[in-house]
């Protein structure tokens, strides 16, 4: 028969090309599974999209590239429901994971039950003084507990204004400096079909962090020196009061939101200002929001003579105690949180805790907010750091709810989260 081209081709030699096409496929085969074979498998888990899943997806791509030894395989669930899900899974040592993103609130139980390793175990002194010399004190010690690192963040965190300037402009409204001046300004911002006013008030973990950042900005806290709960205090009924009018300009979909939720309202211009949010590298990102060139951030509102202090977040890479990965893991993360590739973070909506890649230059061009970023980082509040504090968050959060949605009065649920939280504390043997 002939092909195509014209050439003469008779059955013995199609089947002989055949076969060697066959064996040529199963060679090229064996070869990747040889390959492959020869690759530790490493299993990570994150929260997906901005600052995890988006920029770890490029930074595990070219480190499997660079390591045919180690391929590094990463799971991403939706931040809002990450956290549930991960401590799930740490308490079962699920064999899903070698490593992962967690948490503040959550390293401290996990360290303290021996569910990760401190990083002086599996990382050189020198590699840990190179991060100590460019992450901010303030902020790095937050991933300690008894006095050692569990954790390393190349992402940095804590909470903060978005606004919409074209929104304020078109209002006449200026941000507030104070507290006590938000729902003045959130009421002239409620116009048009606009609202002046959105959060991430989500009962639990989400309602918990946006009144603790109202509270700690009072000077208040969630105990005294003696651990006796401080929720119902002057601190805390300023907060809650403060929230309680603010709800009255706030979008409707607030009271169920979190911060993927938020994002969008700000983004959309269904509200103008959401002056309690997590940081997110997204929504500045021209390349990424449309609207990103109205967008811009500052520190929240100081509460009277306090300053602002927002809580500090951010998640840090973890490594599982029941990993046989250990020193793969360790590997990654040197890499991930090394000053070589923050350009590639940055660059991938990554938001970074090195203080050298916050102030280069060519950095602050992609991620405009990164001064504001440093200033709440400089003034932040820490969650308490012993093992219940992410249980007393969603406590605080779920009563602060049904304070929102009328469920109960302020006095009532601001005693009620002072009666849990000394239950709690009793058993846990600080009372």
């Amino acid at each position: 028969m002939k092909s195509n081209g014209g050439f003469t081709i008779d059955r013995r030699t199609l089947l002989g090309t055949a076969a060697m096409g066959v064996a040529s496929s199963l060679g090229g085969s064996l070869i990747l599974q040889s390959r492959a074979g020869a690759a530790t498998p490493v299993q990570f888990q994150t929260s997906a999209g901005a600052r995890f899943g988006t920029p770890n997806a490029v930074l595990i791509k070219d480190f499997n590239k660079e390591n045919p030894d180690i391929q590094i395989a990463m799971d991403t669930v939706p931040v809002q429901n990450y956290f549930p899900k991960l401590s799930t899974e740490v308490a079962s040592n699920s064999p899903a994971l070698d490593f992962f993103t967690g948490i503040t609130n959550l390293l401290y139980a996990f360290a303290a039950t021996g569910k990760i390793v401190p990083f002086d175990e599996v990382m050189s002194a020198e590699e840990i003084a190179d991060l100590e010399k460019d992450i901010p004190a303030h902020y790095l010690d937050t991933w300690r507990y008894k006095g050692k690192l569990y954790a390393l963040p190349n992402d940095s965190n804590a909470q903060w204004s978005f606004y919409r300037k074209d929104l304020f402009d078109a209002a006449g409204a200026t941000l507030p400096t104070k507290w006590e001046d938000a729902a003045a300004v959130a009421k002239s911002l409620t116009r048009n079909g606009v609202y002046g006013y959105t959060a991430s008030l989500r009962r639990g973990e989400y309602a918990g962090a946006h009144f603790s950042s109202v509270l700690f900005s009072y000077g208040g806290d969630y105990w005294d020196k003696d651990f006796k709960p401080t929720i119902n205090s002057e601190a805390g009924k300023k907060a809650i009061a403060i929230m309680l009018e603010m709800m009255d300009y706030a979008d409707p979909g607030s009271i169920n939101a979190g911060e993927d939720d938020t994002a969008q309202v700000i983004a959309s211009g269904v509200a103008a200002w959401a002056p309690l949010e997590w940081g997110r590298s997204d929504l500045t990102d021209v390349k990424r929001t449309a609207t990103a060139g109205n967008i811009e951030t500052a520190v929240p509102p100081a509460g009277g003579d306090h300053p602002a202090a927002p809580c500090l977040g951010g998640q840090a890479y973890m490594i599982a105690s029941w990993s046989q990965k250990k020193a793969e893991a360790s590997k990654y993360i040197s890499y991930a949180t090394s000053s070589k590739v923050m350009r590639t973070f940055v660059e991938n909506q990554g938001q970074p805790a090195r203080s050298s890649a916050l102030n280069d230059p060519e950095n602050v061009k992609i991620g405009k907010y990164f001064p504001t970023l440093q200033k709440v980082l400089a003034q932040g509040h820490p969650f308490p750091a012993i093992p219940e504090s992410y249980q007393f968050l969603v406590e605080l959060g779920n009563h602060v709810a049904e304070i929102l949605t009328k469920q109960t009065t302020p006095e009532q649920g601001l005693q009620a989260a002072d009666d849990a939280f000394a239950k709690s504390l009793k058993e846990a043997g600080y009372l």
